[in-house]
């Protein structure tokens, strides 16, 4: 009986700790009723979608103003033209209901594409313990990224699911869950472009490339035909310009490698040149680890390369850390350091308001936390394409 008990312990204590997440995640998203910040910008691009208006033109923010005089004041509309039909869909319900709505979804969403990526990572890797997808699970669902995110009705976990279905499709060579992971990815393009760019030249996943900008490109029809082509991408170009302008944007206020600059020089990094470095060190990675891809791990680890590629390099900010989640989960497919620099990343990400509030500086010391924790989950990444290189040539001798 005692041998029993013992046994069954290690999924006792994750399936309760799984149970206590949901139950946070049920709380900060379908029973909590804060005012939101962010999610206003997609309510009003669709409000002003439905009466016939360009959300990439002023009137998006006079619209903004009007609707919303008290808070945080709307300025531009950043997103491309397939959130048209996401806009459209919100904007039908008061903005009460819909931050409601997109809350609940968000957090069904959160942990749909989280239990997925780990039945992916069961599949590949049998003699995972359950146990131990199910704590992971529950790790990534409390983590503050996602409160974060909830409350501000923001757009990260769409990210988060894309990866975790990229993950997927990588572990399963499953094309449609790749072309699904790119898609969603694609609704914040500077996520995308890296994986996009080097797939499109991979034979084995042309196709979902082709069908996730094929989708894309539907998705984005009602606001290319009704303004055209080229007064859309003029529009959302210069406002994506001034991105970097806003306070919420600066440094100061992000995390990763342009928020470690600052805090080393004062320096204040332009956001295209952090989109660069992204893409540089995420092509770098795919190249090292895709020269001669051996097995599931090398896919694995081109995941990794381009989550963390993404959350230091790009302008992110703190709510963005559940991007890191899916690391957590496809590092039970890698062995040795690797893996364990990855939970490192992610152990960093999980709570770091708690970690920084024992220094009595809560909200810098975060930013600095998850600048760290995209730095390392990098040099997880980094280590993960060196070691299966070694590994290649050992193969090959």
């Amino acid at each position: 009986m005692n041998k029993l008990h013992y046994r069954h312990l290690p999924i006792i204590v994750s399936t309760v700790f799984l149970a206590l997440s949901l139950a946070y995640l049920l709380k900060r998203s379908v029973l909590d009723h804060s005012a939101d910040i962010d999610f206003r910008y997609i309510w009003v691009a669709g409000k002003l979608g439905a009466s016939g208006g360009d959300p990439y033109s002023p009137r998006f923010a006079a619209l903004g103003r009007a609707l919303f005089p008290q808070g945080n004041a709307i300025a531009y509309w950043f997103y491309p033209p397939q959130w048209w039909a996401i806009s459209q869909s919100v904007a039908v319900f008061p903005i009460d209901r819909a931050v409601a709505i997109w809350r609940a979804v968000n957090a069904a969403l959160l942990v749909a594409a989280a239990s997925a990526l780990a039945f992916a990572v069961r599949r590949a890797r049998p003699a995972t313990p359950l146990w131990s997808l199910v704590l992971l699970v529950g790790v990534i669902a409390s983590m503050e990224g996602a409160a974060q995110t909830l409350l501000l009705g923001q757009t990260s976990i769409l990210v988060f699911a894309g990866f975790c279905l990229m993950g997927w499709g990588l572990l399963t060579a499953g094309q449609w869950r790749m072309a699904t992971g790119l898609v969603l990815l694609l609704l914040k393009p500077q996520f995308a472009f890296p994986a996009i760019f080097y797939f499109a030249f991979t034979k084995k996943w042309r196709k979902s490339v082709l069908i996730a900008l094929a989708i894309t490109g539907v998705a984005s029809l009602p606001q290319l035909l009704q303004f055209g082509l080229l007064p859309t991408v003029a529009g959302m170009l210069g406002n994506i310009a001034l991105h970097g302008q806003l306070a919420p944007n600066r440094p100061e206020n992000l995390v990763g490698f342009s928020h470690l600059v600052w805090e080393m020089s004062d320096a204040n990094l332009a956001n295209a040149r952090d989109i660069a470095l992204d893409a540089a060190a995420s092509l770098t990675l795919a190249f090292l680890i895709g020269r001669r891809w051996l097995d599931v791990r090398d896919g694995v680890a081109l995941g990794i390369g381009f989550i963390a590629s993404a959350m230091f390099f790009l302008p992110v900010h703190a709510y963005d850390s559940i991007t890191l989640g899916p690391l957590a989960l496809l590092a039970l497919m890698l062995d040795g350091p690797p893996r364990y620099l990855a939970w490192g990343a992610v152990a960093l990400a999980w709570r770091p308001g708690f970690i920084s509030a024992q220094f009595g500086d809560r909200s810098s010391g975060d930013l600095l936390l998850l600048s760290l924790a995209g730095l390392l989950a990098l040099v997880a990444a980094a280590t993960a394409a060196f070691s299966r290189r070694d590994e290649r040539h050992c193969a090959a001798g």
